[in-house]
């Protein structure tokens, strides 16, 4: 078979020897049934990237090197919730590179269990109905009536926000200083390279006004706490400095209750009639973006936005759409099937300078959101957790490229093989909050990793694209960020030892490789993707926790 160009998604199909489908057990009705002789293609040997899975679980990035030291006693203070999870922030349960996970992979205690959805090779398995559908709720899960409607709520925000914002031509008019400014909102994006947004905003050929808006209440109930609190803080520090030293511009911080009332105030001060950003996709920003650009455009404001979070957006792919239920419903090869024939256009290169505007607005400044916060002691001494934070990362968006570089030249090999499992070296990319706050873009890392290892980094990249798969799970499951997606689990029995669970969270369990593991998030902020799955098994198999 021919080798496809670089940028284009290829699930590696070929005119091999066919297999049969498995048939779904009892098909809810309103879809259509799988023949048992329906064929199937096999991937051949060679096929280019992305081919579809054999047996490997698929997961984020995987071993990194294992913290030898413990936390501090005093280390519990002023990290936020959540301490025992990978990463925190907004949205459900996540993988290292930011993609939302459902709370069912944390439930079963991957690595550790049998999944309904893997056979028992570890390879994928045909979706089977009844795995789903199993359990007190019966077949409630796919029939049930909020879990639609929810579905069907992100579904048309996503669509009216594209139809109000996506390809809409920035409006004619006065260019130069004495023009309407442009109001550049950056979210999940916090990079001057491949940020369409940004770009877009450069050539308006209009002065820019660069801004953040702090709403944590829009967050809900998945706020950026912790580790992810102290690592924004630094993100939105150096984007500010890059944005100075490169661009001539600077970084408005504004915070509040509702960013559309924040968006009014500036364009009230500013004059400002365009607002542009990159789209994001938790659905419950989803609907927050489609009400601002209803709201916007009624008053005479133009509101664009761009791709710049994934490698394909949700409403971009249908994985469950025709006879590609059949390959896995929620597995990589299931939905990479959808994206096969879709291009993933180069990086963009970052604009040479920004327009500033006659006046800036009134804004607030970085220490006013208290993001690097830390307690103090009763004798007045600080209680400094995020030290070993500061001395095992960059924050800047060079750095993030520098770990990018280091990965493709030095761990990429080793990742391809069953070296990524181990947990004593650095065979993991080391990406995932650099992802997490878009100091690297999905595209950057895809191209970076193609122009070097053409087709023979496919499992490296499919954890890529698990990424994208996780964001469509979220969108069309919206209640997976809440609830179990599999209902059974959501009678699960959980027990309340609280001295386990400390133990459990400080590393003292007394199984090294748990323990070491839950320390080097404790003293990094960090741990490597099978490591997560490992002491996640041990919390809910071992402690039922």
């Amino acid at each position: 078979m021919a080798r496809g160009r670089p940028g284009r998604v290829q699930t590696g199909w070929g005119e091999g020897r066919a297999e049969r489908a498995h048939r779904p057990a009892n098909p809810p009705p309103g879809l259509p049934s799988v023949s048992a002789d329906a064929e199937i293609p096999t991937p051949q040997c060679g096929a280019p990237v992305f081919k579809r899975p054999l047996r490997a679980r698929e997961g984020a990035h995987d071993a990194a090197a294992v913290a030898a030291v413990g936390p501090s006693p005093e280390a519990d203070q002023g990290r936020g919730r959540g301490r025992g999870e990978e990463h925190h922030g907004p949205g459900p349960a996540r993988t290292q590179d930011n993609a939302p996970q459902s709370r069912s992979h944390v439930d079963t205690g991957i690595g550790a269990s049998t999944d309904p959805y893997l056979d028992v090779e570890g390879g994928e398995a045909a979706f089977n109905f009844e795995d789903m559908t199993s359990g007190p709720t019966g077949g409630d899960l796919l029939q049930n009536r909020e879990q639609d409607r929810l579905s069907e709520e992100a579904d048309a925000c996503l669509q009216r926000l594209l139809e109000l914002t996506n390809n809409v031509p920035l409006p004619e008019g006065k260019k130069g200083a004495a023009a309407p400014p442009v109001i550049l909102w950056f979210r999940q994006d916090l990079r001057l390279h491949d940020n369409p947004a940004l770009v877009a905003a450069a050539q308006s050929g209009r002065p820019v006004i660069p801004v953040y808006l702090h709403v944590p209440v829009e967050d809900g109930k998945w706020p950026v706490c912790g580790a992810a609190k102290y690592w924004l803080h630094h993100a939105l520090l150096h984007l500010s400095q890059a944005l100075d030293s490169k661009l001539g511009s600077k970084l408005l911080i504004c915070s509040g209750e509702s960013s559309l009332d924040l968006l009014l105030m500036l364009i009230m001060d500013s004059g400002a009639t365009t607002v542009l950003f990159n789209r994001v996709y938790e659905p419950w920003k989803v609907s927050r973006d489609a009400l601002i650009a209803q709201v916007l455009s009624e008053n005479g404001v133009s509101v664009h936005s761009t791709k710049g979070v994934v490698l394909f957006e949700p409403i971009e792919v249908r994985p469950d759409t025709d006879q590609r239920i059949q390959y896995g419903f929620g597995s990589v090869g299931f939905f990479l099937n959808a994206c096969d024939g879709h291009e993933i256009q180069e990086p963009l290169p970052a604009p040479l300078r920004l327009r500033a505007p006659v006046r800036w607005p009134q804004a607030q400044s970085l220490s006013d959101l208290r993001l690097d916060a830390q307690p103090r002691r009763k004798n007045g001494t600080t209680i400094d957790w995020a030290k070993g934070i500061r001395e095992n990362w960059g924050f800047r968006e060079e750095d993030a490229l520098a770990a990018l570089e280091e990965f493709v030249y030095n761990g990429c090999f080793h990742f391809e093989g069953r070296q990524r499992f181990r947990a004593d070296r650095k065979y993991t990319a080391v990406i995932s909050p650099y992802m997490r706050f878009g100091q690297l873009s999905p595209r950057t890392v895809f191209h970076a990793v193609v122009q070097r290892h053409s087709d023979k980094a496919r499992t490296f990249l499919r954890r890529l694209a698990w990424r994208d798969l996780a964001y469509w799970m979220l969108w069309k499951l919206p209640c997976m960020a809440d609830e179990p997606i599999r209902p059974q689990y959501a009678f699960q029995w959980w027990d309340s030892d609280a001295a386990a669970l400390r133990a459990w969270q400080r590393g003292y369990t007394g199984y090294p490789l748990v323990d070491a593991a839950m320390r080097q998030l404790w003293v990094t902020g960090w741990m490597p993707n099978y490591m997560r799955h490992v002491v996640a098994g041990t919390t809910s198999q071992k402690y039922s926790l």
